[in-house]
């Protein structure tokens, strides 16, 4: 497993940084002081982005990609390995949302009385069942382009441009008032975590 951070240092190195500069800057806010910051400067531009961008973190791309691994490359373990891994984040994060049963930011607003006057982004179904924890999107979008950048893992410029897209679908979710930004945080966590256990098994599946 090591073998695999050394490989992609630049995107776990990005993905570190990037992490505890959140953590800590999340960590003595209130709870709702970005939900409510980015509902105070929408743009039309940042509402059309990240509605689409956020689909990135569904079952669509995982689909595309392990049918491009079976069908166009004939490979098919790593179309095994992308499938399998969207499967069990899938399990994984509806037992932990479960478990957790947190509030969803739309519901919280409301709670609080701040709904009526908040900017939502149109067009946005929102979730107000708790099961805010952890963000799915997230975990998804960051094991699969986590196994992307490890794929491509001799490509410097990949793996940016994968932590970027990982990233940015960590984002939407916040922007578009589904998640709290600590949601999203550790869900990249679980998908980071998840991306590696699939490549490290199926990796040394590979070589025995």
């Amino acid at each position: 497993m090591i073998d695999i951070i050394r490989k992609n240092s630049l995107f776990f190195a990005l993905y570190i940084l990037t992490f505890f500069a959140v953590f800590f800057y999340e960590l003595n806010k209130p709870l709702l002081d970005t939900t409510l910051y980015l509902g105070e400067h929408r743009s039309v531009f940042g509402d059309a982005f990240f509605s689409f961008w956020t689909l990135l973190g569904e079952a669509y791309p995982y689909l595309v990609i392990a049918f491009i691994f079976y069908f166009v490359n004939k490979d098919k373990k790593n179309a095994l390995k992308i499938g399998s891994t969207g499967i069990v984040l899938l399990i994984l994060t509806f037992i932990l949302k479960e478990l957790f049963e947190h509030p969803r930011p739309a519901a919280v607003l409301e709670d609080m009385g701040f709904a009526s006057s908040f900017n939502f982004v149109d067009g946005i179904d929102l979730h107000k069942a708790p099961t805010s924890f952890p963000s799915g999107h997230t975990a998804s979008a960051f094991a699969l382009w986590g196994l992307m950048s490890f794929y491509f893992h001799r490509n410097r410029i990949l793996q940016v441009v994968f932590f970027i897209m990982a990233f940015l679908v960590g984002f939407s979710r916040v922007y578009l008032t589904q998640h709290f930004p600590q949601d999203a945080l550790f869900g990249s966590a679980i998908g980071i975590f998840i991306a590696l256990l699939a490549e490290y098994y199926f990796d040394t599946n590979k070589k025995s």
